[in-house]
């Protein structure tokens, strides 16, 4: 579910490409500190709870912000994501997605917009607050039982059910 963003400060016309990734298990929505700053965001310090995987609860500093996205692809919309967490480190693994691969593997995927990425860690974890980022403008498309599934969305292009599928 990871896909390659742009990052925008609105105001200092500043830009930074990075990975995003949804987690419909996560409320909030949490951006590295690093995207922040290289932005020049500014925002609101604050303590922030984050319940883990296993019930741990982890308090944290955080900065609260308001960050506008796109996809990478011609014709992605901007959106903007407000009330989103900066903290020091998201904790997630790199991910890979080889488009080739994959659509020769689901031949239904061929017509989707993706690009491959390889060793990508996400600085951007959108929770269910941005839900409306993955409402789908087109079909969905879909392989049946166990395959994976793809949205095209205001920003980018989803696929979910991957974790079954090593790339």
């Amino acid at each position: 579910n990871s896909d390659n963003i742009n990052a925008y400060e609105d105001c200092k016309n500043k830009k930074a490409i990075g990975y995003a990734i949804g987690d419909s298990a996560a409320e909030i929505t949490l951006v590295k500190r690093e995207l922040i700053k290289d932005l020049e965001i500014l925002g609101e310090h604050c303590t922030i709870e984050l319940l883990w995987t296993d019930s741990i609860v982890k308090t944290t500093q955080a900065i609260k912000v308001n960050l506008q996205i796109s996809g990478v692809l011609p014709g992605s919309e901007m959106l903007m994501l407000n009330e989103c967490y900066a903290i020091d480190d998201l904790q997630l693994p790199p991910r890979s997605l080889n488009v080739e691969k994959l659509k020769k593997q689901f031949p239904y995927l061929r017509e989707v917009p993706f690009e491959s990425y390889y060793d990508a860690i996400p600085c951007v974890l959108i929770g269910s607050r941005h839900a409306h980022m993955f409402e789908a403008i087109e079909p969905v498309k879909q392989g049946g039982s166990c395959k994976p599934v793809a949205r095209v969305v205001k920003t980018y292009s989803i696929l979910q059910n991957m974790y079954t599928y090593p790339t």
